[in-house]
C-alpha cells in the first residue's frame, strides 16, 4: 500500500488550481471545472490561504 502523504509536485498542482479558482471567484467569473462543477464552485467559495 502506498504512503498517504502526497508528493510535493502533487501538492503544488492542487495549490495552483485552488489559487486559480479563488482568482476566478474574485473576478466574478464562473468556476470552470470539467466533471466537477459543483465541487469547484464550493472550493471557490472557500478562503484558503488567507489570513
Amino acid at each position: 500500500m502506498g504512503s498517504p502523504v502526497a508528493a510535493p509536485g502533487e501538492v503544488e498542482g492542487i495549490a495552483e488550481r485552488l489559487a486559480g479558482l479563488r482568482v476566478a471567484r474574485e473576478e466574478g467569473a464562473p468556476a470552470a471545472a470539467p466533471g466537477g462543477g459543483d465541487i469547484a464552485a464550493r472550493l471557490a467559495q472557500l478562503s484558503i490561504g488567507r489570513p
